[in-house]
Parts: structure tokens; sequence; C-alpha cells
């Protein structure tokens, strides 16, 4: 295994709609993912953690299905120690320019990793991953 992958993969860049990131993140070498979310330009959205145990990536933007399976995922908030449900997600907002947020996730028995925008009123949206161990 991997120690931690090499630097962060973009998931989500420059995303100004509702939507999934183009491609997933295969999480299967790694114990944790430490995400980042960032908001440019007064964000206003709601973002969703879908995880999939598929040795295939899903269809992110078709309906789950027996042969489409994914399902939304909790995270760990960096900031405030609280988790994230995978059905509520995180809301992103702030008029400000640059919104930083870090979130954690378990990604034990689970081989991809996506984030779907589900809400989205304004600014630009980015969300990096990064997979880590808990061996040193």
């Amino acid at each position: 295994m991997a120690k931690h992958s090499p630097s962060p993969t973009p998931i989500i860049s420059n995303q100004v709609a509702t939507g999934f990131g183009a491609s997933g993140f295969q999480t299967i070498e790694y114990d944790f993912l430490l995400v980042q979310f960032i908001g440019l330009n007064s964000v206003n959205a709601t973002i969703k953690c879908h995880g999939s145990g598929s040795d295939l990536e899903p269809t992110w933007a078709a309906a789950k299905s027996a042969s489409n399976v994914f399902d939304t995922k909790a995270m760990y908030n960096l900031s405030t120690l609280g988790s994230v449900l995978g059905d509520t997600g995180i809301v992103l907002t702030g008029a400000i320019a640059t919104l930083v947020r870090e979130y954690k996730i378990n990604v034990d028995m689970i081989n991809w990793i996506n984030f779907d925008v589900e809400a989205w009123a304004a600014g630009n949206i980015y969300t990096n991953v990064r997979g880590l161990n808990k061996q040193s």
C-alpha cells in the first residue's frame, strides 16, 4: 500500500452548476481520504459525497440500480470535529472571495468516491482528494 497519494487529485474543477465530478477517485489503496472543498466568488452550494464498493466505477449521473451501485457517504469535518451525514452533505456558503473546508472520509471497503453538487446558487466549486493510510 502506498503511504499516501503523491498530490491532491481534482474531482470537481471550476463547477458552476449542479452535477457530479467528471470522474471518480479510486480509493482501493487507501484507508482515508482528505477532501478539500474550495468555493470561490461568494459560493452558495450543497455538495454530497457518493461512494461505491463496486469493482468498476459507477455511472454517477445515471440512476442507481442493481448494476450501478452507489450511495451517499458520511464525512468528518476537520474544523468542527463533527460528522456530516451522507444524505445531508455539506453547505458551502460565504460572502468571501475564497472559502476552504477540509473533511476526512473513511473509505474502508469503498472502491470509488465522487462528489455531487446537488444545489448551486452562486460561485465556483473545486473539490480535491488525497488518499492516506494509517501505516507510516
